[in-house]
């Protein structure tokens, strides 16, 4: 693709906030002295969906996704990049992502340095877009073919590579419901390829301008649904980085009493009398948990990582709707920490009582904040019971929370 900037959009068509100019990516060229966003080959950087388990989350699920896309492509861990994508602010969180190999970035990214570039996106990620519309652009008979097909999936690639994908994609189409076809943005020159795949198959609606489209699709948009949050100039370990600060953040006393099932609710039970005896004994409560709930034979070397591999290894297996039971307080534990790492409301204390109930002191700036907590926790498949909140003079809001055994009844 030759270097260019491009400045004119088709009529009709939105460009979101009105960003720089664009410019295709060639090693051998020299960026804009003006600000501009830069365009890498998309046959370079794929957009690959999975489908991930909905309750697989966290670390977990991150986990879960790159190993699948390694294995299932042949990549080693080392050699490329994961980002995730949730286009149009919709897809779970790795449910979708980018492949960027990390030598292409480093290329990219080194002749980029010093220059005025706001931002580098993969080049179908600057087609138009609307919900129910696919934009498919040609160039010359030997540049690759950019599609967006639908708000959520796009790709670039050879001209046959890319009719292959168009066919395949056009053949899977539910007919049953007229508007439910997708119409097509057909952008650029003529090329047998790709007209030929259209043109087999029926009922398609096809435009050559915006302006054409039927009234039932909204007006297409250029970088409007969150294309620029892929930005490949940030740094890649952001999205995990804060995931990971923030569940450190929520449950720092208890993640360490989580991994480390040693001396925690004796602590709480009786703190300063009798701790050491009181310590000892809870120990062995501990590991009669771990014993019950997670580990049942074999010898206990290192609680931390035999725990943490054995939660993994459930969530990794698991398939929707069919979640563990929550049973045990480790097991209630490790669950409520993954939902309060993608709330509002922070752990204050931590206390687990005689019974096996977990109590939960919370604070969060508002009252909704504890009430979404309240829901997701109970979406999780956690037996909750609340006590009602307090409202601050402040705003802010505190309250408790206490996770019952799974054979305890919520109103208890």
């Amino acid at each position: 693709m030759p270097p260019r900037a491009r400045r004119g959009f088709l009529p009709g068509l939105a460009r979101s906030a009105d960003p720089a100019p664009f410019w295709a990516f060639h090693a051998d060229a020299r960026p804009p002295a003006e600000p501009f966003i830069a365009l890498v080959p998309g046959a370079d950087v794929p957009l690959v969906t999975l489908d991930l388990p909905s309750g697989l989350k966290g670390a977990a699920r991150e986990a879960v996704a790159r190993r699948r896309i390694c294995d299932m492509l042949g990549l080693s861990p080392d050699g490329v990049t994961l980002r995730p994508a949730p286009l149009a602010g919709q897809g779970a969180l790795w449910q979708a992502m980018l492949l960027v190999p990390a030598d292409l970035q480093d290329q990219w990214s080194r002749a980029l340095a010093g220059t005025p570039a706001q931002a580098m996106l993969p080049d179908y990620l600057t087609l138009p877009a609307a919900e129910g519309m696919w934009t498919i652009r040609t160039g010359g008979a030997a540049d690759p073919v950019q599609m967006r097909l639908g708000l959520q999936d796009g790709a670039s690639a050879e001209p046959a590579l890319a009719a292959r994908m168009l066919a395949q994609m056009l053949a899977h189409l539910d007919r049953a419901r007229a508007e439910d076809m997708p119409v097509i943005l057909r952008l650029g020159p003529p090329l047998a390829a790709i007209d030929d795949a259209l043109a087999a198959t029926p009922d398609l609606t096809i435009v050559q301008d915006a302006e054409d489209l039927p009234r039932r699709i909204a007006q297409p948009q250029v970088l409007g649904h969150g294309e620029l949050a892929l930005d490949l100039m940030q740094p890649v370990a952001d999205a995990h980085s804060t995931m990971v600060a923030r569940l450190r953040a929520a449950i720092l006393p208890a993640a360490l009493i989580v991994v480390g099932g040693i001396g925690w609710a004796g602590y709480e039970w009786h703190m300063g009398q009798q701790a050491v005896q009181d310590a000892q004994a809870q120990r062995t409560v501990n590991v009669a948990d771990v014993r019950a709930d997670l580990i049942p034979d074999g010898p206990l070397l290192d609680i931390r990582a035999q725990v943490s591999r054995v939660l993994a290894e459930r969530r990794a297996g698991a398939e929707p709707g069919d979640a563990a039971p929550v049973a045990g307080p480790l097991e209630r534990l490790f669950r409520a920490a993954e939902v309060l790492a993608t709330s509002q409301a922070q752990l204050e204390r931590l206390r687990l009582d005689p019974e096996g109930r977990l109590e939960l002191q919370l604070s969060a700036p508002d009252l909704s904040a504890l009430e979404r907590l309240d829901a997701d926790l109970r979406a999780a498949d956690l037996t909750v019971r609340a006590a009602p909140a307090r409202r601050n003079p402040d705003g802010t809001a505190e309250g408790e929370v206490t996770l019952l055994p799974m054979d305890a009844g919520a109103g208890e």
